[in-house]
């Protein structure tokens, strides 16, 4: 009787036991599953400004290119003139508001790992190419600071400002202005090895909108500009951008042209 007594305390204590494991283990799923919904949300809500801003850049590069960046060399004989300032404020603009949202994105997603999803790993992938050597437009902590110099609003509410706003900051504010003016020298000096290096830029911003954005909502498909390139370029796009770091970009040929 005693001996019955015990074994029925046990499977009750067993019992109880097993149910706080199972529910313990749940809560650990759910916390699991809540925490990748909330990277994705994060992931997902700042995509599209990102890729919007992108397209942006990227045709603009693209119209310079065809034009063999006529309209910035002009620049240098007319930089006094307002047509030659607002083009070259043009150009600092979609830059940094480029570099703005992807800023945006590292500041409200510092609790999360975006490699966690195929998405979220392209895309860091991309931002780790865009900030290499042979890659990047300028010192990656420039590039980051025009970025972040755009961004406005509250911690729970960054933003990139406008136009209006940049033009604004960039004509009144000396500190402002100092985080462009490494690349505004660039781009008012404009050599062929600078024309090379924002083509190459150009060219992996446009691959990887064609990677996140595969069937083209946020924008229509572009052709590649190989024939801009020069071949030291395209040996960087080929070996170093799309061999090695960003090997999982299809068609690379698109941006480098056919061997």
């Amino acid at each position: 009787m005693q001996l019955q007594w015990i074994h029925s305390v046990l499977a009750g204590l067993t019992g109880a036991a097993g149910v706080k494991v199972l529910d313990v283990a749940y809560q650990e799923y759910r916390d699991r599953r809540k925490s990748r919904a909330d990277d994705e949300e994060i992931l997902v809500r700042h995509q599209d400004p990102i890729l919007k801003a992108a397209v942006e850049l990227v045709g603009k590069i693209r119209a310079l290119a065809q034009h063999d960046f006529s309209d910035l060399l002009q620049i240098s004989q007319a930089a006094q003139s307002e047509d030659g300032l607002m083009e070259v404020l043009n150009v600092l603009f979609l830059h940094g508001q480029f570099w703005a949202r992807i800023q945006i994105l590292r500041q409200e997603s510092v609790s999360i790992n975006l490699g966690k999803t195929v998405a979220g790993k392209h895309l860091r992938a991309f931002f780790e190419t865009l900030e290499s050597r042979g890659v990047r437009i300028e010192d990656r902590g420039f590039q980051r600071g025009m970025g972040e110099a755009l961004i406005s609003g509250s911690t729970d509410a960054l933003r990139s400002i406008n136009f209006y706003e940049f033009v604004d900051r960039y004509l009144s504010s000396p500190q402002f202005r100092s985080w462009y003016e490494p690349f505004r020298q660039r781009l008012v000096r404009l050599t062929p090895d600078d024309r090379q290096q924002l083509l190459v830029h150009g060219t992996v911003i446009h691959a990887m909108i064609d990677t996140l954005d595969p069937t083209h909502l946020v924008d229509r498909e572009r052709l590649g500009y190989p024939n801009k390139l020069r071949k030291k370029a395209r040996n960087i796009l080929r070996y170093q951008v799309f061999g090695k770091y960003l090997d999982f970009v299809t068609d690379a040929a698109k941006y480098t042209g056919r061997e």
